[in-house]
């Protein structure tokens, strides 16, 4: 059972417009290929195997706090990282994402900004031949590069395998534009980034969304690791944390008002 504790307060939207892309076009997200999914239900989300489980109610309380912040400052893009490795971003931007597209119906993206060490395809347990990497090197159209999951306003932008340098490619085109046009098109963008502390990379994301959310992971994560990290986010920016891997009491409670919903 994960717990996840969020420090933010929350907001409703209005519908976003079809951006312009490459040659003027708009971007018809409805003729988008669907995510070729390994499993329909894939065991790591627990948004979409356990949704009445803690973990999952736990996503819908951050949903729900986000949109309620919307209400009072400009919130679309959030970026979700970590002081370091393997401290659980990737499952909790994932679980985020399809919390957000579900009730309301809002159009939602999840990106995959780590160029270096893409894995969010092998954590969803999905396929798709291109990504952010192809359309950043021009080798492909944005269209191209989405995928729709099944069944859901949720859109997937992997990462790909880039021929270039990422930070090369951050910075020959900016996250902030590239998020300035996707904005338009997407209700939410949920990035996954990568760690603050090993790249530069993830500063260049952090600078370009509205707002940050830590990936804490309890018996792993250094305090000094996080201090560190947060030095380098503007503080006007940081939403809170999402305490992952947490063993509670709430989790007891929970399973006491609802029998059979462990997870």
């Amino acid at each position: 059972m994960s717990r996840h504790y969020e420090t933010l307060n929350l907001a409703t939207v209005a519908p976003a417009q079809p951006f312009e892309v490459e040659g003027g076009q708009p971007l018809a997200l409805d003729s988008v290929s669907p995510l070729r999914l390994a499993n329909s239900r894939p065991g790591s989300l627990v948004a979409a195997v356990s949704p009445e489980s803690l973990g999952a109610e736990q996503y819908r309380r951050l949903a729900i706090r986000l949109q309620h912040l919307r209400t009072q400052r400009p919130l679309s893009k959030l970026l979700i990282s970590s002081a370091a490795p393997h401290e659980g971003k990737s499952l909790s931007a994932a679980n985020l994402a399809l919390t957000l597209a579900r009730p309301c119906q809002q159009r939602v993206l999840l990106l995959e900004g780590d160029l270096h060490r893409p894995a969010l395809l092998a954590r969803l347990g999905a396929q798709h031949g291109l990504g952010l990497a192809d359309w950043l090197q021009q080798r492909a159209p944005l269209n191209k590069c989405l995928a729709r999951w099944p069944d859901l306003p949720l859109w997937v932008l992997p990462a790909s395998r880039a021929t270039r340098p990422p930070l090369e490619l951050l910075q020959a085109q900016s996250p902030a534009r590239l998020l300035s046009q996707l904005d338009a098109s997407f209700d939410w963008i949920v990035i996954d980034s990568p760690p603050l502390l090993p790249l530069a990379d993830a500063c260049h994301w952090a600078q370009a969304a509205d707002g940050v959310l830590m990936v804490v992971r309890a018996n792993r994560t250094r305090r000094s690791d996080l201090e560190l990290a947060l030095r380098q986010l503007d503080r006007s920016n940081w939403l809170g944390v999402i305490f992952n891997d947490c063993h509670a009491a709430e989790h007891r409670y929970y399973t006491q008002y609802y029998p059979g919903r462990a997870s």
